[in-house]
């Protein structure tokens, strides 16, 4: 069943998060997908459609890591917007899901709509339409990398405003980009993997503990 209302880490344990990645994947997915597996932190990667066939076998390589691999949609489209139609918005998710299928990404796909947009008449469109897949997943923080690469600034800014905003939520979900859909400026300039080799052992050091995707387990899922 297709929630209502995303899905994000509001119950999960006091000094623990998630690592999630969207827009991929991109030219150092594979570089960040390493460095994760060798800190023992398995983070989810929500691709792009047609980034998933043009780096077909960096998704290969996420599932062979262990990395939770999910839906992002096919054209990154606001879908709650009036001018997606109910097919247009499954679309989306079909063309995507097609292309992961064909990789061997199982099931349950986890679907992350673009922008976080989702309501419950999308919820009922996928329901209805018995889509075969799981969300959708949200985030609970987001330090903004995106802007920091369309600025040109140093991973060592980005990585710091992460742990100011992690450390004000203490828990969740954190929102990443491992490339950009929307800003090619951005996406060229991308060093989010740079920004969690940071990352990662500065949360350590302040007590966090990094946390598997786990969305469809009921117990542990919570929802805003």
């Amino acid at each position: 069943m297709w929630s209502d209302r995303p899905l994000t880490g509001s119950s999960q344990a006091e000094r623990g998060v998630v690592l999630t990645f969207d827009d991929g994947p991109g030219p150092e997915t594979v570089a960040l997908a390493e460095y994760l597996r060798s800190e023992n932190v398995t983070a989810a990667f929500f691709a792009w459609g047609r980034r998933v066939r043009e780096l077909s076998a960096s998704v290969v390589r996420l599932l062979e890591l262990g990395h939770v691999v999910g839906n992002h949609s096919e054209n990154h489209l606001h879908l709650t917007d009036t001018f997606v139609t109910d097919e247009a918005a499954l679309a989306e998710f079909d063309m995507t899901d097609a292309a992961l299928a064909e990789l061997g990404v199982p099931k349950p796909r986890y679907f992350r709509p673009p922008y976080g947009a989702w309501n419950a008449h999308l919820a009922h469109v996928f329901n209805a339409a018995r889509r075969d897949g799981a969300g959708p997943i949200n985030w609970d923080i987001d330090g903004g990398d995106h802007l920091f690469w369309r600025d040109r600034r140093s991973p060592e800014e980005c990585a710091a405003a992460y742990v100011k905003a992690i450390e004000k939520r203490r828990k969740g979900v954190v929102l990443l980009h491992d490339f950009s859909a929307d800003d090619a400026v951005a996406a060229a300039a991308n060093r989010t993997c740079s920004t969690v080799q940071l990352l990662v052992p500065r949360l350590r050091d302040l007590g966090y503990s990094f946390l598997a995707p786990d969305w469809i387990s009921e117990s542990k899922r919570g929802i805003d």
